[in-house]
């Protein structure tokens, strides 16, 4: 309570590094709304070691205020990682405020929940990039990789997720995952670059990169063969407007070694 500010949030900043001091988090709980920003944020870190619980829409409050502030959307966000469970933070999709939306795909991401795949259906294109890194980059969040693999859908004009959906579906590495990508390739209503990386992606199948196309961590994938999917579309792989995609299709159609009649393959020469 302290008139100068500095001492305030030397006070939470200390509380909140000591181990027994959870005992003063009903006294430090009314500076995240304190005058200065540097008192909201050394309170707001405190919260959120001391794991505060019973504190959630005061902390929720403080996310949707500071959500414009990257320094004071940090603190929010470690106080909400610490202190509020997964269910709650899951069950703030219908939250009016993006960024009370946003600061719990990134608490359940330090959190490593699944349950945040419910984020991708967002409507803030922001909160489902954010939802699509979360599962996808670094050490990642494997069970939530089917809802991200389901994302690859004509209609879903961020490159962001787009890339991130192609990966989860090589890296789920299924049949049905390989013929998700492969209509997605095909598809006339798909951006040009798009429909690149989703040959890329299908070249890739058989024998993936060390590291990831998309964010370049070592991993070992052994995905399902595609050959039998691959082999009855090869004459519209083949039949490709764009030469850059043809020619990957050619590539394609190598990498896997599938079986080319002379009639498709003499227009090729002919080109």
């Amino acid at each position: 309570a302290d008139p100068e500010a500095e001492i305030r949030a030397q006070t939470a900043k200390v509380l909140g590094d000591a181990a027994h001091a959870g005992s003063a988090a009903r006294a430090v709980l009314p500076l995240i709304e304190d005058p200065e920003p540097r008192v909201r944020l050394q309170a707001a870190l405190a919260l959120g070691k001391w794991q505060t619980s019973g504190i959630d829409d005061q902390l929720f409050a403080m996310a949707a205020r500071e959500g414009n502030d990257p320094v004071l959307r940090h603190a929010a966000i470690s106080a909400l990682t610490g202190c509020v469970p997964i269910t709650t933070l899951a069950a703030r999709t219908g939250d009016p405020s993006v960024h009370v939306r946003l600061a719990s795909v990134v608490a359940l991401r330090r959190q490593g929940s699944a349950a945040l795949a419910a984020y991708l259906q967002d409507a803030s294109t922001l909160v489902v990039e954010e939802a699509a890194r979360a599962i996808h980059d670094d050490e990642s969040i494997p069970a939530a990789l089917p809802a991200l693999a389901a994302l690859l859908r004509p209609g879903v004009d961020s490159e962001v997720v787009l890339r991130r959906a192609l990966n989860a579906n090589l890296r789920l590495g299924t049949p049905e995952a390989g013929a998700r990508v492969l209509a997605f390739a095909l598809d006339d209503s798909v951006s040009t670059g798009m429909r690149r990386e989703a040959l890329l992606t299908l070249q890739a199948w058989r024998e993936p990169p060390e590291l990831d196309r998309v964010d370049g961590w070592a991993r070992t994938l052994q995905p399902a063969s595609i050959k039998h999917l691959l082999q009855p579309k090869l004459d519209a792989l083949l039949a490709l407007a764009d030469s850059e995609l043809r020619t990957l299709a050619v590539r394609l159609m190598v990498a896997h070694e599938l079986e080319a009649r002379a009639s498709q393959i003499a227009p090729i020469l002919a080109d």
